[in-house]
This record gives structure tokens, C-alpha cells and sequence, in this order.
């Protein structure tokens, strides 16, 4: 089994424990793979036992296993990284809220027990696929994002006004600050912030959220996940607009340009622990559903 670590090393505590954990998955005959920023936290018997790779593309996509160590942010970055490539992910949080890498330092030995036996959970999570266009309708850019496509204006000191359109029926000019076109995995992220309905993972749609919309009647849309949705500068808006996938800043739209986003023809595997369900991550990360009432009382 070839199991493979991303991650960055700017958590001291990654130094704590990685060394640790290569040299008990060495004593079990487990193949190690690493990035070449993590291979400073071996000493060199150990980095000599193991495969440091260069291209972080090669490490996400040639293991049995990817192991992921920081933040929900590294996870977005090997699903990222990893394209169609679907090597299952197992994050463990390092600092941060932890929302998609919810297993603790602590708890990894146990979590790769349960990944090894067969008894941990795959998830099949949704990804999207966008594309820039310009006004022939060639593809000028193209990405995947796990979370969400977000269009803002450059400067954002002003609102923005975009039309939408969905399987190519004309739903709306959004006036806002902007729009995120999120996954049900990201619906939990910035697409929550901006006031977005929370959605299971397993769900296969895509929501629509305004940022900051200026008319009330303009709230969220939640579509099917078969559906194509065409975003295009409205006729009155001059400024430049700035297309981001999972926070990485992808092209930008002006007039003449569009952004289609799509389900993606992949999906991206998560592992979870056995017996940890998505609410009871939502209760612990999010304390959703407790009752502030008993909090303020005295």
C-alpha cells in the first residue's frame, strides 16, 4: 500500500507527530511517499526510507492513500492538485475549524486502523468544472473547485451586476457584491458566510448565493446538479470582474466573456471515521443547533 502525505510545514506541530507516524507505517510494510516541503521534518535516516517527490501533482495522484495535514485548505488543494485522479483523502486537522479534515493527531492511528480494515466512510463528493469564455465561445480558462466558483468585482468597493442564466433559461441580474456557485460541500464554507442553506454532502445539487445582494427578493437558488449555469457581466456594468475557484483566482469576465460551471465528470473521495456523522460534525464544528437560550441564562 503506498501512502502518500501533503501538507505544509508551517504547523509546528506537524514536525511533532509525522516522523512518528512513517515510522509505524514503515514497520508495517507500508510504501511512504512525501512533499518535498514536509521532508525537512525527517532526519535523514528516515528521509532515505521513504519517496520525496518535486511535482505535488505526482504525489496526490500515484499513492493508495493521500493523507492530507494542515487545514480544510489542504484538502481543497489536493483536490485540486489531483484533478480526475480520485486516490482517496484522509485529512487530519492541523489548527483551523477542520470542517472537511476532522480527524485530530491524536485520533490517526485509530482513523487509519478503520481505513485499512475496510471500515472507514467513503464520501463521493461533488466537484465542479468551470470555464472561461470569451465572446466565440472558446474556452479561455478552465478549473475544478470541491467548494465553490465565486465572481467579485476587482475593486469591491462597489456592487456588481451579473445575469445568470440556467440550462440557458434567464433566471436573473443578481445586483450584489458578488456570487458563489457552491457544491454541498461548500455550502458549509463561504457560501454559509454569505447567508446560503446548509446542504449534506451527498445531495446532488448546486446553490446559488448572493453576496450582500441589494434587493431582498434576491436569495439563494438551489438547482440541479445537472444543470449548466452561464454567468455573464449585465449590460450596464462596466467594471472587471474576478472569476476564483476554491479561493485560487482563476480569470477574469468582462463584456463579452461568460463563466459556464457544470458538475464535474469526477468526484473526489473523503474518508471519514466510522460512526462520525456529517451532524455530528456540523454540532461540533458549528455548535448548529444549540440552544443560546441555556448559554445566556445568567
Amino acid at each position: 500500500m503506498h501512502i502518500h502525505f501533503l501538507g505544509h510545514p508551517e504547523k509546528e506541530a506537524i514536525g511533532l507527530y509525522l516522523p512518528g507516524w512513517i515510522e509505524w507505517l514503515l514497520q508495517q510494510g507500508k510504501s511512504i511517499g512525501i512533499g518535498a516541503l514536509l521532508a525537512p521534518l525527517l532526519d535523514t535516516k528516515l528521509r532515505d526510507r521513504v519517496t520525496v517527490f518535486q511535482d505535488e501533482c505526482e504525489l496526490v495522484r500515484q499513492g493508495d492513500l493521500l493523507i492530507t495535514l494542515g487545514g480544510d485548505g489542504t484538502i481543497l488543494l489536493a483536490a485540486r492538485l489531483m484533478g480526475a485522479g480520485n486516490v482517496p483523502i484522509l485529512g487530519v486537522k492541523f489548527g483551523g475549524l477542520g470542517f472537511l479534515a476532522d480527524v485530530a493527531p491524536e485520533e490517526f492511528k485509530d482513523a487509519f486502523r478503520e481505513v485499512s480494515q475496510g471500515h472507514a466512510l467513503k464520501q463521493q463528493r461533488m466537484v465542479l468544472e468551470g470555464r472561461v469564455i470569451n465572446s466565440k465561445g472558446q474556452e479561455c480558462k478552465r478549473a475544478f473547485a470541491l467548494n465553490e466558483f465565486v465572481v467579485l468585482r476587482e475593486h469591491r468597493a462597489h456592487v456588481i451586476r451579473i445575469s445568470v442564466w440556467v440550462d440557458e433559461q434567464p433566471v436573473c441580474t443578481y445586483i450584489a457584491d458578488g456570487l458563489i456557485i457552491a457544491t454541498p460541500t461548500g455550502s458549509t464554507a463561504y457560501s454559509m458566510a454569505a447567508g446560503g442553506p446548509l446542504m449534506v454532502p451527498m445531495l446532488q445539487s448546486i446553490v446559488l448565493t448572493p453576496i450582500c445582494p441589494h434587493s431582498l427578493t434576491q436569495r439563494p437558488l438551489v438547482i440541479s446538479d445537472r444543470s449548466q449555469v452561464r454567468v455573464e457581466t449585465a449590460e450596464d456594468e462596466s467594471g472587471l470582474l474576478i472569476v476564483s475557484a476554491d479561493g485560487q483566482e482563476l480569470d477574469t469576465l468582462s463584456r463579452g466573456r461568460g463563466l459556464l460551471v457544470k458538475k464535474a465528470d469526477h468526484t473526489i473521495t473523503l474518508l471519514q471515521r466510522a460512526g462520525r456523522t456529517y451532524f455530528d460534525v456540523l454540532r461540533a464544528k458549528l455548535n448548529w443547533g444549540d440552544d443560546i437560550r441555556q448559554k445566556n441564562d445568567g
